[in-house]
């Protein structure tokens, strides 16, 4: 139970397209300074500083006619002191009879994704990056916290568009059930190889071979896992 402590809390919340705030979960609200109570009825605008307020309009006006999914986009959230803090938005549309009526977003502390990113040390293994293996590297519950730029030259995003995402984001539908799996077993001490479909950037899909290796804390207590993904033939 102790390595789930080195995961990265999701902060949830669901608005409306008009930026009402509709749900929450605990995490969010208490990262915040408020109660949940306090947040619903509230607006995205009230829990972002006004720096960031041009730029969610733009995002609430273009879901009404194209919302887009499985991108990670670094933000800032307001807490009720006052205070700043530094986050990983992915969001996803809410859907009703067709159309979209709301934004579901994860959020992910920027200081919580760094302080992964110190315990795994990525920037000092010489073999992390290789011509043609993809890697990326996720907490205990599936985050991801780093990965190599082959890992990004195959799926076609940006280093900010994928760190502090889902590893699920990146999987072909075909796919969720088995890398799911996959981690559960990870989890419970198994060590097993797959082949996973990804998906990149653009809807396109790619089968690779997925081995693992385990990241570790100062402790030895495993708290992540570091990837390899192999293309293979189809």
């Amino acid at each position: 139970m102790q390595a789930v402590r080195a995961a990265i809390p999701i902060l949830y919340r669901s608005a409306q397209l008009d930026g009402t705030i509709v749900d929450c979960n605990r995490y969010y609200a208490a990262r915040l300074g408020y109660s949940m109570d306090e947040v619903i009825g509230s607006t995205v605008m009230d829990h972002s500083p006004a720096s960031c307020h041009e730029e969610i309009r733009a995002l609430i006006e273009s879901w009404k006619t194209k919302p887009v999914s499985n991108i990670s986009k670094r933000t800032y959230l307001l807490t009720k002191t006052g205070d700043t803090i530094s986050v990983f938005r992915n969001s996803r549309p809410r859907m009703e009879g067709g159309r979209t009526v709301g934004i579901d977003s994860d959020l992910r502390d920027a200081a919580a994704v760094k302080n992964i990113q110190d315990i795994y040390n990525i920037d000092a293994r010489a073999d992390y990056e290789h011509p043609h293996i993809l890697r990326r590297s996720v907490d205990y519950m599936g985050t991801i916290v780093a990965c190599n730029q082959s890992y990004l030259d195959a799926l076609g995003y940006t280093k900010d568009e994928v760190i502090g995402i889902s590893l699920y984001e990146h999987t072909a539908p075909r796919s969720v059930g088995n890398l799911h799996a996959n981690m559960e077993n990870w989890r419970a001490g198994y060590r097993d190889a797959a082949k996973i479909w990804m998906r990149r950037k653009d809807g396109s899909e790619f089968l690779v071979l997925l081995t693992s290796a385990d990241e570790k804390d100062k402790n030895g207590l495993v708290v992540g896992r570091t990837v390899s993904l192999e293309i293979i033939d189809s």
